[in-house]
């Protein structure tokens, strides 16, 4: 069994309740991400949705019923959308309009408990998307623009204009043209959605209370922040400090020298500029290199790299698939998002191949496609135990190797490599972990092995995409090594 001391150190260090989970223990979490609008219906209908701009009839019973599928493919934690009432056709959740009710599209009270009881009883946690930053629109969507004809009677309970920003401007237009404008970001008004003033004494009373009411009555372990750069930072720690859990914001800017400054205020948050990675390697096939440069840059500005949110799609972007035919490529970068330091999240539908474009067609119902043979689904079930069994994710990542097309480290005693193309020539690698007769084989084809001789081996993949390698025996790691990898956690994981 692998062994990364510090890891269980550092669990020493962060004193925690008998039910709570804390961020340290995230680290060994994989996400399932899934619009709970459409991942199933209460009543097994899996009729198509003809208007995917509207609510299509997924519920908490529908997840509850089909937590079989999710545990199949291994993760243990699922992100679920925002719970609470919405106004019409606000089917994804961000457009709430009471905070102190549960959407009744989605279920009753009781059903969300049942929901979270389920997951606890199968070791599945239960990350809830809130949104403290704005309502939904609260005039006929088709007046959306016209901000003085809002009425703010039917939001509950911030029924009163004072408890919002006076419209300025709206939120990507603001980042277009004044991108660093911190104080115009946090005022304007995010797709028009009416902008709360965090800064009013009722607001943030309201809803420091409500975070840790909601944690507390559901048994909620883990929080995703919408919209984390259009509040004031001060507003964020006291609200992750309310919680009490895990907290992940969303910061979708690719600068890591601006997003890494929100994790002095939340536990982490969606690695957006990984992610821009993962896009220009693998869709685009540009250098590998920038992967090294950007891990360097990653492990020198992240206060704690190994509590970000990693991902290669999520329901704010089209898909991967949607850009490519190459299922091959997909399976590469998931691979490779599955492998980095920090805590991977899948995407509903991915497993299946789903390829839908821009919003709302990233958000497909995914009843009627639950094939769990599905070459994807296998394919991440896989990666996903391997993962769990040799426990790779509580190691630091080491670089071995880097080129335009070709990018390899270690994690333990596993080694990955992995390329964004397909006629790679064969690499040899002196800069490694392993004893000399060390034989390493292929998590995927235990069969495709190599051996260290004269303090060397060679990578070929083979026209795959990438290879997962590991020693059969952890004693064939070098122990100075492995003591070398335990003391970089320290100034970097952790």
């Amino acid at each position: 069994m692998l062994r990364c001391f510090l890891f269980f150190i550092s669990l020493l260090l962060f004193p925690f309740g008998l039910n709570s989970k804390t961020a340290e223990e995230w680290k060994t979490r994989v996400i399932y991400e899934l619009v709970t609008d459409r991942f199933a219906r209460t009543d097994h209908d899996t009729a198509p949705c003809h208007d995917l701009s509207d609510y299509c009839g997924g519920t908490f019973k529908g997840i509850e019923q089909n937590l079989d599928y999710i545990e199949g493919l291994g993760a243990n934690a699922i992100w679920i959308s925002p719970i609470h009432k919405t106004v019409p056709k606000a089917y994804h959740g961000y457009g709430v309009q009471n905070f102190l009710e549960i959407n009744p599209r989605f279920g009753t009270e009781q059903d969300l408990r049942d929901l979270i009881k389920a997951c606890h009883d199968r070791d599945i946690w239960v990350m809830v998307d809130v949104v403290p930053n704005h309502v939904g629109y609260v005039q006929d969507e088709r007046h959306k623009h016209e901000i003085q004809n809002n009425d703010y009677s039917e939001i509950v309970p911030f029924n009163k204009p004072e408890y919002f920003h006076e419209f300025e401007i709206e939120c990507h237009e603001a980042e277009k043209k004044f991108p660093r404008d911190q104080k115009l970001l946090e005022r304007c008004w995010l797709e028009y959605l009416p902008d709360l003033n965090q800064d009013h004494p009722f607001v943030r009373q309201f809803l420091l209370n409500w975070i840790k009411n909601l944690v507390k009555t559901y048994d909620i372990d883990g929080l995703r922040l919408d919209a984390l750069r259009h509040i004031d930072k001060n507003f964020w720690l006291e609200f992750s400090q309310a919680a009490g859990v895990y907290t992940v914001g969303e910061v979708f800017d690719p600068d890591i020298n601006y997003a890494a400054n929100y994790q002095h205020y939340v536990d982490a948050v969606l690695n957006a500029p990984i992610q821009s990675n993962f896009i220009n390697s693998y869709i685009y096939r540009k250098t590998l290199l920038h992967l090294q440069e950007g891990y360097k840059s990653a492990m020198a500005l992240w206060p704690t790299i190994g509590l970000l949110g990693n991902f290669v799609e999520n329901h704010d972007f089209p898909r991967f698939l949607s850009n490519t035919n190459n299922t091959e490529i997909y399976k590469a970068a998931v691979a490779n998002m599955l492998s980095v330091i920090g805590i991977p999240i899948l995407y509903y539908g991915g497993e299946q191949g789903f390829s839908g474009g821009d919003d709302p067609e990233n958000r497909e119902p995914l009843w009627g496609h639950m094939d769990t043979n599905s070459d994807i689904y296998q394919f991440i079930s896989r990666l996903i135990k391997f993962r769990k069994k040799t426990e790779f994710c509580k190691c630091q990542q080491l670089e071995r190797y880097a080129d335009d097309s070709f990018y390899a480290f270690t994690r333990g005693y596993v080694f990955f490599a992995f390329s964004n193309d397909n006629t790679t020539a064969p690499r040899e690698m002196t800069i490694h972990p392993y004893r000399e007769g060390t034989v390493l084989c292929s998590v995927f084809n235990e069969t495709d092995c190599v051996q260290v001789k004269d303090a060397k081996f060679t990578i070929d993949l083979g026209g795959q995409y990438f290879k997962i390698l590991y020693a059969a025996d952890d004693n064939s790691v070098e122990m100075a090594d492995m003591k070398k990898q335990n003391n970089a956690i320290q100034d970097i994981d952790l």
